[in-house]
């Protein structure tokens, strides 16, 4: 879903960075193409290839939002959305189903392929912040999800024995 991007932002106000590596040279010809079919200029598109984790961070926290249009939907177990969340960035991306904002996670979440509602969101909520979540806390959050998965497939299985 990254050309929705070229859709959702806007290309009069807006610069785009799109982070990571995409090893498709043709694919990565067809974004430019489209961008530019779109209105994009090629000084506010920018593709940045492989980061290291400290300067995919770094790129993160300095973000005025990260928008992550997945066509099917984003979820817990997306580590592109915890990243981003992480550093205090706000998150647009999409879910099924949709939550709208949540601004004590500094999320907003869309239908997927709702272009006209990630569009509004960025343009009301982009530059919001919060503070980042200490490492510790994303760990142990991360632990809790996995507990709490495990309690329900083991309280799962002991049901279906009876």
């Amino acid at each position: 879903g990254i050309e929705l991007i070229f859709d959702i932002a806007n290309s009069v106000n807006d610069s785009l960075i799109i982070a990571g590596a995409v090893k498709d040279t043709v694919y990565m010809h067809q974004l430019s193409e489209v961008a530019l079919a779109k209105g994009w200029r090629e000084n506010q598109l920018h593709f940045t290839g492989f980061l290291s984790p400290q300067d995919a961070a770094d790129l993160l926290a300095i973000a005025d939002a990260v928008v992550l249009p997945f066509l099917d939907g984003g979820g817990e177990w997306n580590t592109s959305i915890h990243s981003a969340l992480a550093q205090g960035t706000l998150v647009i991306t999409t879910a099924v189903p949709p939550r709208g904002d949540e601004p004590q996670r500094n999320l907003f979440t869309a239908a997927p392929s709702d272009i006209c509602e990630m569009r509004v969101a960025l343009d009301r909520l982009a530059g919001r912040r919060r503070a980042p979540t200490p490492t510790e806390a994303q760990w142990q959050e991360i632990a809790t999800a996995h507990l709490d998965f495990y309690h329900r497939c083991l309280c799962l299985d002991v049901s279906t024995q009876e």
